[in-house]
């Protein structure tokens, strides 16, 4: 039993390194706070050009959702 414990333990230890070494998926949105730290803005500015319809924002649960495409075309058409 010794030798399968051994193996076990291996194969954790190889899929954690795995894991670990993969690339962290983007968000597809972010609330706006989320989004004035991705971007360097402060929260007020984010929440500001969401207020005036400048950025494109949804509102889904309580929370306001900014889509990661939207704040890449208002950022690119600033």
């Amino acid at each position: 039993m010794p030798l399968e414990s051994e193996t076990v333990q291996l194969v954790r230890s190889a899929v954690a390194q795995t894991l670990a070494a993969l690339p962290k998926i983007d968000r597809i949105a972010y609330t706006i706070d989320q989004a004035a730290e991705a971007i360097g803005l402060p929260r007020n500015t984010v929440r500001d050009r969401v207020s005036s319809g400048e950025l494109r924002a949804v509102k889904r649960c309580g929370k306001w959702l900014i889509l990661r495409e939207d704040l890449l075309r208002w950022l690119s058409d600033s």
